[in-house]
């Protein structure tokens, strides 16, 4: 009973934990995306300026997860989730600036928007999952189709990081051992 009830109050708490990093996890972008948005009304090098942060943060948190003692699945996908988002934050502020002063050919429903371009990059997140063929499975077409050179360059270097940092720490979590518990010996 014992062993029940303590599976019990590690579920509970291993779900509270989950939510918790998740629901800081959406509110960090939401305000990303805010300031954003917010950085391109003013000029669009102010908005590069911050891209350049917030990727560089991103790397970071996925790197945490590549180099800290192992954490929960949870902990885990809860920030690599976040770096994801975040990166496609960044990489569809950059297609949607590149649309907007007409130096990238992109075919997009009207009207257009900064969270059309989200949705294209989480569509293109889920396409680079191998072998499952998400969308084709599905009959999902994708929102938004980059045409041309300075349109496919942002798309390239999202699939590129996303490769190199997020599946790379990933599969460097899962290779780490369990930390051992600290045990009192009687």
């Amino acid at each position: 009973m014992t062993t029940l009830l303590k599976r019990a109050g590690d579920a509970i708490n291993n779900f509270t934990q989950t939510a918790l990093v998740a629901l800081c996890a959406l509110i960090m972008i939401s305000v990303v995306r805010a300031v954003f948005e917010f950085a391109s009304r003013f000029h669009w090098t102010l908005g590069a300026l911050l891209a350049v942060v917030v990727v560089w943060t991103a790397v970071l948190l996925t790197r945490h997860v590549k180099q800290a003692d192992k954490l929960s699945l949870s902990g885990a996908v809860a920030v690599l989730g976040s770096g994801v988002l975040t990166l496609a934050i960044v990489f569809a502020w950059i297609s949607f600036a590149l649309f907007q002063a007409r130096l990238a050919t992109y075919e997009v429903p009207k009207p257009v928007t900064s969270g059309q371009f989200v949705d294209f990059y989480m569509y293109e997140f889920f396409d680079l999952i191998p072998s499952v063929k998400v969308w084709e499975t599905l009959g999902v077409k994708s929102p938004i189709v980059a045409t041309g050179l300075a349109a496919g360059l942002p798309l390239l270097a999202f699939r590129v990081f996303v490769l190199w940092v997020v599946f790379d720490a990933f599969a460097s979590w899962k290779q780490k051992p369990a930390p051992k518990e600290n045990r009192v010996s009687h």
